[in-house]
Order: C-alpha cells, then sequence, then structure tokens
C-alpha cells in the first residue's frame, strides 16, 4: 500500500480579463477593460482627425494584441507538453514496467498536442 500524501495547494490561474490585460497593458493601455468605461469621456472633445487616428492605433493595438497572445499559446503548450512528459516519465518510474501501458493508455487519453 502506497502512503497517501496531501494535496498542496493549488494556486488559482488568472483569468482571461486579467491574461487580456496584462498583454493590452503593454500595448495600448486604453484598450484594458478598466479603461474601456472611461474612453468616451476620456476622448470627449477629440477632433474627426483625432478620433481616426485613435481608431487606427486601436486597430493595430488589437493585432499586436493577437500576436502576442498567439504566441503566449504555443509557448504555455509547449511548456504544459514538456511538464506532461516528465510528469509522466516520473509516474511510470514509480509503478514500474507491468503498469507502463496502462500510464501509456491514461497519457494518450489527454493528449492536448
Amino acid at each position: 500500500m502506497t502512503p497517501q500524501t496531501q494535496p498542496l495547494p493549488v494556486r488559482e490561474l488568472p483569468s482571461m480579463e486579467e491574461i487580456y490585460n496584462l498583454l493590452m497593458g503593454s500595448i495600448e493601455p486604453d484598450l484594458t477593460t478598466d479603461m474601456l468605461p472611461f474612453l468616451e469621456e476620456i476622448y470627449a472633445g477629440e477632433s474627426a482627425e483625432e478620433a481616426e487616428d485613435r481608431k487606427r492605433r486601436y486597430e493595430e493595438a488589437f493585432q499586436e494584441f493577437a500576436e502576442k497572445f498567439d504566441k503566449a499559446l504555443a509557448i504555455w503548450k509547449e511548456q504544459i507538453l514538456r511538464f506532461k512528459a516528465k510528469a509522466f516519465a516520473m509516474a511510470q518510474e514509480r509503478v514500474g514496467k507491468e503498469d507502463a501501458q496502462a500510464l501509456s493508455d491514461i497519457e494518450h487519453s489527454f493528449d492536448i498536442s
């Protein structure tokens, strides 16, 4: 019988809004969710030309956000797959060869690649 261990406390993951704000805040702070409710008031007196410039700036910001988000997802996926492989190897080492096929079947059922 294997000894029972207490699970480590799980750290709460950032919400999608927090991830969005983290990435967008470094690109165009106006477009963070904290600022969106105030934009109409902040830019109330801008000219049509200024509004058009701001619109272009926002379009470029969303494009840059999409690129950065895609890169972040790729990095996170790579890190998760590496961690999964490492965890599987450790589990396989602990259970021995007799249960290796069962572990392999479990690993493939969680395949995210």
